[in-house]
């Protein structure tokens, strides 16, 4: 198992929905994400469990 340690901090506390997914979700090639229905993420909580579909 690989586990990665990312420090948070403004400049991600800004990324868009998007930007995210792209970064950890493909460019980490992660394959599974598990989050409650009322998870959000993103600049203002603008991501959605949707989003990650």
């Amino acid at each position: 198992m690989c586990k990665k340690l990312l420090q948070f901090s403004s400049a991600l506390s800004r990324l868009q929905p998007q930007d995210l997914i792209e970064y950890f979700l493909i460019l980490l090639n992660i394959k599974h994400v598990v989050v409650g229905f009322a998870y959000k993420f993103g600049s203002k909580g603008a991501g959605t469990p949707e989003h990650l579909k």
